[in-house]
């Protein structure tokens, strides 16, 4: 027993351990991705101060959502590919926070609110369509307000994965590290 053991220990960390990096390497450059392409220019969009540079900043956020194939669910403009299949980050149980057709068809309906403000608008239109845009982006829960999405987007749909490799790394992980333990009489 002791001979299967040893044998199974550190091929068991290894495989953790590569599973783990594995995960991390995804996650880091997703987030950091994330944030060029969509979450920056949502924040971006909610700071503006006219209407030109706020349709501007939401417009490439939405691009970046569209590019990311974010929820393609009712999306016309996908042919009936539905990436994501439900929509939700959460991959054990649903809540609204998690929902990201939601939160696209809501970032949808705001730009459509921008459009529709005509060039002539007064300046308490305008002034009210931008706070209006600013509490459809930001969260003022906390210290400081933060950009609205839901968790995990930066992997959506590659979350379910992502969750199952993690977890059987971390198991094979700890089990080698026990095994050897054992093994050794730490």
């Amino acid at each position: 027993m002791d001979f299967m053991v040893e044998k199974a220990s550190w091929p068991l960390v290894l495989l953790g351990a590569a599973a783990l990096i594995i995960v991390f390497a995804v996650r880091i450059p997703a987030c950091i991705s994330f944030e060029q392409d969509i979450k920056g220019h949502l924040k971006r969009a909610a700071d503006a101060n006219t209407l030109e540079l706020a349709k501007q900043e939401l417009g490439a956020a939405l691009k970046g959502i569209h590019d990311w194939k974010l929820c393609t669910k009712g999306d016309p403009r996908f042919h009936g590919e539905d990436r994501g299949h439900d929509c939700y980050t959460n991959i054990f149980y649903r809540t609204p926070e998690d929902d990201v057709l939601f939160w696209r068809q809501n970032l949808e309906a705001a730009m459509v609110d921008l459009k529709s403000v005509p060039k002539e608008a007064d300046h308490l239109t305008v002034s009210n369509t931008l706070m209006k845009l600013r509490e459809t982006i930001l969260d003022s829960g906390g210290d400081s307000p933060s950009v609205t999405y839901p968790p995990g987007t930066h992997v959506y749909p590659s979350n379910v994965w992502l969750f199952w490799v993690a977890l059987l790394g971390t198991i094979s992980f700890c089990f080698g590290w026990f095994f050897l333990l054992i093994r050794y009489d730490w």
